[in-house]
């Protein structure tokens, strides 16, 4: 494959599938890749759904979704791709896995024209994950979609992109995404969680209450928030 010798690097990736089983589901998803790079992206997505159905690992089954994913969108099945994409947005957890998520989901939303959808989605990829490779891409769809200059971003992707900060560090730019997350609104159990992350930027001050008070309204944050707001107190 890295010589590029595909023909021979497919021949070779199906017998290692057939013949060495723990080696079988690794070989298969190379194969897939090789279909799909190929341009024979509906055959790729057979042979993605079919190792997905084969229960591989958790680390194998996670890149082979997003692989699946993209091949249904070149396949030309955005819903489908948005199904699976959504999937991976509700248990992933690294930047570069969310980042391209959401970029892909982008993608599959502009096909069926939902430009709602598609500008949410690079909205994300932009605001919430600037530093990946996606960031520019996603800006650029995003305005020529907005027809002018990049509009403001969704409030979840400034809570993406202040818990970023927050590992960064930058307590001060964490807290102002905060703010603006929860003035641009947010639905309640997201906004409590924005509350309490405010309340503990800000412990050595007042609002610390205020922010506790808010985020105690939700029965997932009341504890944390309460015995928060007791030590404030």
């Amino acid at each position: 494959e890295q010589a590029g010798r595909t023909g021979e690097a497919w021949a070779m990736f199906d017998a290692v599938a057939g013949r060495y089983p723990p080696l079988a589901s690794y070989a298969r998803f190379r194969a897939a890749l090789l279909t799909l790079k190929s341009g024979a992206a509906g055959d790729a997505a057979a042979r993605l759904a079919d190792l997905l159905a084969q229960g591989p690992s958790p680390v194998l089954a996670r890149r082979a979704r997003m692989a699946y994913a993209e091949a249904l969108i070149k396949a030309g099945q955005p819903v489908q791709a948005a199904k699976v994409l959504r999937g991976i947005l509700q248990s992933a957890s690294d930047e570069e896995t969310l980042a391209r998520a959401w970029w892909l989901l982008g993608t599959a939303a502009e096909s069926p024209a939902d430009r709602a959808q598609a500008r949410q989605a690079y909205a994300m990829a932009w605001w919430a994950f600037p530093d990946s490779i996606y960031a520019s891409d996603a800006a650029r769809h995003l305005r020529e979609l907005s027809g002018g200059p990049l509009p403001e971003p969704p409030a979840e992707a400034r809570m993406e992109r202040a818990a970023r900060l927050l590992n960064l560090g930058e307590q001060a730019a964490a807290e102002r995404e905060l703010v603006l997350a929860i003035h641009a609104g947010l639905p309640p159990a997201i906004a409590a969680e924005a509350w309490y992350r405010l309340g503990l930027l800000r412990l050595r001050s007042g609002a610390a209450m205020y922010a506790f008070e808010q985020a105690a309204r939700d029965p997932v944050q009341a504890a944390r928030a309460l015995y928060w707001l007791g030590r404030v107190l």
